[in-house]
């Protein structure tokens, strides 16, 4: 289960992240794993992203026939995404956790540019940051919403 909601509002921490994977996998695989495993997990997966963990712990959930090894999830485990650094990495990801559904849109001005809010104009949860497509043509049409 989700500790989410247990903390009431307040996202979890990377290590409770993983440890909630670990112990919703343990429980699919029907594995007992003591303290001394979970931490070997929660150690070998600290420096990754929220959004790697979840993907990768969420393959292993459905694709593994047994409980994975460290090295079955590291193999499952996407590439840190080049553009941003870590720590924006992870604003972005407690962004998303908050507010799934960003509000993209370009301009004519800047062709190939988007900018994507995150949260209300009127309230105070918002971000907005402009990301540069990739061999983007000046008439190309924006990306599907």
């Amino acid at each position: 289960m989700s500790r989410h909601g247990e903390k009431q509002g307040k996202l979890q921490s990377v290590s409770e992240l993983i440890l909630d994977w670990t112990i919703k996998l343990s429980l699919h695989f029907g594995v007992d794993l003591n303290d001394e495993q979970l931490k070997i997990f929660t150690h070998a997966f600290r420096k990754n992203t929220r959004t790697q963990i979840n993907v990768a712990f969420s393959r292993c959930l459905n694709e593994c026939l047994f409980m994975p090894k460290l090295k079955e999830i590291h193999e499952r485990m996407p590439e840190p995404e080049q553009y941003r650094s870590e720590k924006t990495g992870e604003m972005m990801d407690n962004i998303r956790a908050l507010e799934p559904e960003a509000k993209q849109w370009s301009t004519e001005e800047r062709p190939g540019v988007f900018y994507v809010w995150f949260g209300n104009p009127n309230g105070r949860k918002m971000l907005l940051y402009a990301k540069r497509e990739p061999h983007a043509q000046p008439d190309a049409p924006p990306p599907p919403r």
